[in-house]
Formats: C-alpha cells, sequence, structure tokens
C-alpha cells in the first residue's frame, strides 16, 4: 500500500477493520448474553468471567475504531445482531465460546496476512497486539471447555461444576 497525504490505510484494510470492528461489537454482545444467562442460573463466576470478557471485547472493538479513524479510515458503526440468549448447560456455553474466540482469532490473522502483503505495518503492529491477547482469551476458554472434558459427562448440580464455577470466576481477576 502506497500512503498518501488523504489516508494511512487502504480502502482494503479498512473493510477488513470494518468487519472485524462488527466482530468485536458482536463479542461483547455475544457475551453479555452469555453473563446475564449464567447470572441468571445463580452461578458467581461464569457471570463474572463473561461480564469481564464483554467489557474486553467492547474495548478492542472502541482500539480498531479509534486506529482505523486515527489512520484517515472511516469506522462505522455495525448493527448487531441479538446473539443466542439460551444455552442448553454450562458446558454448551463454554464450547460456544471456544468456537467464538477461534473465529476471531482466524480473523485477526487474515488481517494480519492482508495488512503483512500490503506493507501496512501500522496495522501489522496493531494485529500482532490482538493476536496476543487473543491467544491469552482463547487459552483461558479452552482451559474452561477442558474441565469439562475431565468430569464428563457434567452435572450442574455436582460439586465439581460447582468447582469449576469458582475457577471460572478467578479467571476473571
Amino acid at each position: 500500500m502506497k500512503h498518501t497525504p488523504e489516508r494511512s490505510v487502504s480502502k482494503e484494510i479498512e473493510v477488513l477493520l470494518n468487519k472485524q470492528i462488527e466482530k468485536e461489537f458482536g463479542s461483547w454482545a455475544i457475551y453479555l448474553a452469555m453473563a446475564s444467562w449464567a447470572d441468571c442460573k445463580n452461578f458467581v463466576g461464569f457471570p463474572k468471567f463473561f461480564y469481564k470478557a464483554a467489557q474486553e471485547e467492547m474495548a478492542h472493538g472502541l482500539k480498531i475504531f479509534h486506529y482505523l479513524n486515527d489512520q484517515q479510515g472511516c469506522a462505522v458503526m455495525p448493527a448487531l445482531e441479538r446473539p443466542k440468549a439460551v444455552y442448553t448447560s454450562f458446558e454448551d456455553l463454554a464450547r460456544a465460546a471456544l468456537d467464538h474466540e477461534i473465529m476471531i482469532t482466524n480473523s485477526l490473522q487474515e488481517i494480519y496476512k492482508a495488512a503483512l502483503v500490503e506493507g501496512d505495518f501500522s496495522t501489522v503492529e496493531l494485529m500482532q497486539w490482538f493476536i496476543v491477547e487473543q491467544r491469552e482469551e482463547e487459552d483461558k476458554t479452552r482451559r474452561i471447555v477442558d474441565m469439562f472434558d475431565i468430569i464428563n459427562p457434567p452435572s450442574e448440580t455436582c460439586l465439581a461444576m460447582w468447582e469449576i464455577d469458582e475457577e471460572v470466576g478467578e479467571m476473571a481477576e
């Protein structure tokens, strides 16, 4: 990409970053819905974990939003779909969160590759930060799924479920 006085980010990268903004704000909505579902089940750790995740996703979306505008692109506030609000179990919730984290990782890596090909090293640097952050989030979520795999088949009334809830709550600290 050739930088010009008018803009420091190409139209192609602008489109990718706006799609990522939509995914980050969508993640905020998904995790807020997950937190509410868990909260309504009277657990403590899962809501704490997902409320914090929702806040982080909102911050991620804003980080890209500001970056894009600072680079003379134009960030667009996306319309958000209503996220799933009911889960069959806490294991289902955890697996859905992991699948979502993997999708976000793949999306960030695609932006990184596109920016690298264009020689847009500012966006490459931004994506490096996001990829490191994303690896941490994916690892935490994978750990939750692994806990369910250990006690499979889980019962949400068993002592192990209470211990998982406590562990998940500690991950939010």
